[in-house]
């Protein structure tokens, strides 16, 4: 006999037999219960060992009916519970037969639920991928994988062939192993985050991190330590580290960008930042460094910091929204007086600016801001078609 196992994809695999199934032997039982026509119910005996798949016979069995086979067993404890694989009526007095196991339908799936297992299925390569390692009967806790066939590999990069729309070449699909097309950043530091190129420098966000790597060329070192840059053939050069122990955690929504200068948040230093010319700068300190210090550490994992340039009034909206509660906070930074000038009243879900508007997204709908002054029905301190009060703060 066989047994019948649904495969989702192809692979190789064990079909072991415990004892349960070979230990099993033809016995007599006689009805602790009755059991009536009805499809399902469960037949208590006297506790013989019973295995699963077992012929049933018993002395004034209709000979056109059956045969009938053991299909569950369901306390294998105290007296045993059986279930046949169809309803039938025993009378109570009647002796029972379990014969040898002749029906292999409901094996493996027979002990479920209980510690006795007559069948197993291990699969015989290392975690099912394709083609990987195969290994014997067994636990093997010392086998290692030399060859692995897929890494979730969070810090690094990489790249495919070119893609030329003047000349019509598109290799954008085709990753060549034989090509060093990865290039990878400091894992110490967390997954990457972001990436943001400028220029010929790509800048790589990380968690506890801010790098770049130089695009199409290389940096050659001289005796003294200076860097001489050369045009070469990598795509990404070499990484190089901003001043810094900071990162963007894990809100790349944070991350705005005007000119040279690039807005971010840090939540597990308790800091927003900036990154320009001169190196990285925590803008949160201007006057703000407690505000930011006790509402960073409530955004939680799921919270989000939505960041946007707004090019209107040049600014940096950024927007706090803790995880599990309504409340939010959304404030601006000013470059021209180096501070947090204002707070407002609209909870955006992703900001952008064009062409001198500044833009939010609310509930599947695109909101532009800062409408017309010459319009006779425009109200202030409308977002999202709730009116708002103005308050100012004099110091």
């Amino acid at each position: 006999m066989a047994a019948i196992l649904e495969l989702k994809y192809f692979n190789s695999f064990w079909l072991k037999k415990l004892d349960t199934i070979v230990e099993v032997e033809n016995t007599t039982a006689n009805l602790v219960s009755p059991v009536v026509d009805s499809p399902n119910l469960e037949l208590t005996v006297a506790n013989p060992n019973v295995g699963v798949g077992q012929l049933v016979t018993w002395d004034s069995q209709d000979e056109d009916s059956g045969p009938y086979y053991v299909y569950k067993i369901v306390d294998p404890f105290v007296a045993t519970d059986i279930i046949l694989n169809e309803a039938v009526s025993i009378p109570l007095i009647d002796e029972i037969t379990f014969g040898p196991i002749q029906d292999f339908t409901y094996i493996p799936a027979a002990y479920d639920s209980t510690p006795l297992t007559d069948w197993y299925v291990e699969e015989a390569r290392i975690r099912g991928g394709y083609n990987n390692t195969n290994v014997d009967l067994g636990v093997k806790a010392y086998i290692v994988e030399d060859n692995i066939n897929q890494e979730h590999r969070q810090s690094s990069l990489i790249y495919s062939g070119v893609f030329n729309s003047r000349t019509g070449v598109n290799n954008t699909n085709q990753f060549s192993v034989a090509d060093d097309i990865t290039r990878s950043v400091d894992p110490s530091v967390g997954s990457i985050q972001k990436l943001y190129a400028e220029d010929t420098n790509l800048i790589i966000f990380q968690e506890s991190k801010v790098s770049r790597a130089l695009i199409d060329k290389d940096a050659i070192y001289s005796a003294e330590g200076q860097p001489m840059t050369t045009s070469g053939a990598q795509v990404i050069g070499q990484v190089q580290q901003y001043a810094g122990n900071y990162g963007i955690s894990t809100n790349p929504e944070s991350f705005a960008v005007y000119g040279y200068r690039k807005y971010f948040t840090d939540k597990n230093q308790n800091s927003v930042l900036r990154l320009s010319q001169d190196g990285i700068t925590e803008i949160s300190a201007y006057g703000m460094t407690d505000y930011f210090r006790d509402n960073l550490s409530l955004i939680g994992d799921n919270g989000k910091l939505i960041g946007g340039w707004d090019i209107y009034n040049k600014q940096y909206v950024l927007s706090l929204q803790p995880e599990n509660t309504t409340d939010y906070q959304t404030l601006s930074f000013d470059e021209d007086v180096t501070g947090w000038t204002s707070r407002f009243s609209f909870k955006p879900e992703l900001s952008a600016s064009l062409r001198n508007n500044f833009y939010t997204f609310k509930n599947g709908n695109i909101w532009k801001h800062y409408a017309d002054p010459n319009v006779s029905d425009v109200n202030y301190c409308k977002f999202y078609g709730i009116q708002y009060d103005a308050e100012v703060t004099l110091i």
